[in-house]
């Protein structure tokens, strides 16, 4: 089972995305065969990442949800950091700013501090990454001066953390 998920980063980085994603599923079902509930809602954090990737915003949201109810009921952090950076992603992309900017903005307040510096085994510091799409998410909403904030403060833990990755999203936000 975490062989399985141990493939996620490089299979995402190299777009194989349906081999992913039959990981994914075998990977399901043996967590749901040791009736593991905490792999299991892993699986589905990564899940909200490939629906959102495939243009399938509505079923991302779905499994978004889940992963934060997840992350509720199991008082997991990263289940909730990934969930909330992935929501806000699947409603930027089909334009509900508002919605995006909430669970952005959650993320960022959640990891304020020294969890900022921290990646949940993602790709990018979930705080900058958080602060780029909001800043993004502002943007169209018009609210540029509170975008502004979002962006000074991604790039300042960005730049703190040297992280290359983190440092390419806020500045191309």
């Amino acid at each position: 089972l975490d062989l399985r998920l141990d493939h996620r980063a490089p299979l995402w980085r190299l777009g194989k995305l349906e081999r992913l994603f039959a990981l994914f599923q075998e990977a399901e079902e043996l967590a749901r065969g040791l009736g593991d509930p905490r792999r299991l809602d892993k699986i589905y954090a990564f899940l909200v990442q490939y629906y959102w990737a495939m243009g399938e915003y509505q079923r991302a949201i779905e499994y978004g949800e889940s992963c934060l109810t997840a992350a509720e009921s199991f008082n997991d952090l990263t289940l909730r950091v990934t969930g909330n950076l992935y929501l806000g992603h699947a409603y930027h992309s089909c334009s509900n700013y508002p919605k995006a900017v909430e669970y952005l903005g959650r993320n960022v307040e959640l990891l304020e501090g020294e969890n900022a510096f921290e990646r949940f085994g993602l790709s990018g510091l979930p705080y900058v990454v958080s602060c780029s799409w909001t800043v993004d998410s502002l943007a169209e909403l018009g609210e540029f001066d509170r975008g502004l904030e979002y962006a000074l403060r991604g790039t300042r833990v960005a730049e703190t953390a040297g992280h290359p990755y983190s440092l390419a999203a806020i500045r191309t936000a």
